[in-house]
């Protein structure tokens, strides 16, 4: 892999988790704070892809095959939250962090030419860089102290 997308890679997850960290526990899980998801939420979809991203490059890596492409992306993301509601704030925040070091040291452990395959770009960029961009701004409002409601 280039080594300018891998340092852009992980200063886009560093931002990111900067964000949430800065969100307290209590207003992660509060609903509807990001449209119709909590922060929570979104973290737990978050993981979901990273999680596919992971599968599917072990495979392309290994040469076996790959897993069956994500028909129904909105029945995909739900089956991601779902997964992880009993989690915590603080569990679900380690389990991204695992994740996310795991479809590294996936990527890092390609031949260099394999690396570049555009489909690992496409997969890489996809889950992690995009992804993160999408969803800045709606850790940004989840960090953001909650509004005061005395006058």
């Amino acid at each position: 892999m280039h080594e300018r997308l891998f340092t852009e890679i992980e200063g886009s997850y560093e931002e990111l988790a900067t964000l949430v960290r800065q969100i307290a526990p209590t207003r992660a899980a509060h609903p509807n704070l990001l449209g119709t998801w909590s922060a929570k939420e979104i973290l737990a979809h978050l993981i979901g892809w990273e999680e596919e991203a992971v599968m599917v490059l072990c495979a392309m890596r290994d040469g076996t095959p790959l897993p069956q492409p994500i028909a129904d992306e909105h029945a995909f993301n739900a089956r991601s939250v779902e997964r992880r509601q009993e989690k915590s704030w603080e569990e679900l925040h380690l389990e991204w962090r695992e994740t996310h070091h795991a479809l590294m040291a996936v990527v890092s452990s390609m031949p260099a030419a394999q690396q570049d395959d555009a489909r690992v770009v496409n997969w890489l960029q996809g889950s992690t860089i995009n992804h993160y961009r999408l969803h800045q701004s709606d850790f940004a409002k989840a960090a953001e102290p909650p509004p005061n409601d005395t006058p």
